[in-house]
């Protein structure tokens, strides 16, 4: 995918992580780092799995209306304080 997305897009992912295994959760995740940071390009991605929230800059809370970092957002919810190696 990398080689056919213009550098500076919109690109959107509507639960493309559901039922995926956690090594291809993170090969997932390593695609949407990958495309925001190597192309530039923006990245929606509407998703229920906690390590790709987690993952992610920016949350958006629609209870609350307002965006959070997506660790915080963890914690707000689950009560879990999740830590990167």
């Amino acid at each position: 995918i990398p080689q056919i997305v213009e550098d500076k897009t919109l690109i959107a992912f509507d639960e493309a992580d559901a039922g995926f295994s956690l090594k291809k959760q993170k090969q997932f995740i390593n695609l949407i780092e990958h495309l925001s940071y190597i192309k530039k390009a923006d990245i929606l991605v509407i998703s229920h799995n906690p390590f790709l929230i987690y993952s992610s800059v920016l949350v958006y809370d629609f209870v609350e209306k307002q965006a959070k970092l997506g660790s915080e957002y963890i914690e707000e919810v689950t009560g879990f304080k999740l830590e990167r190696k």
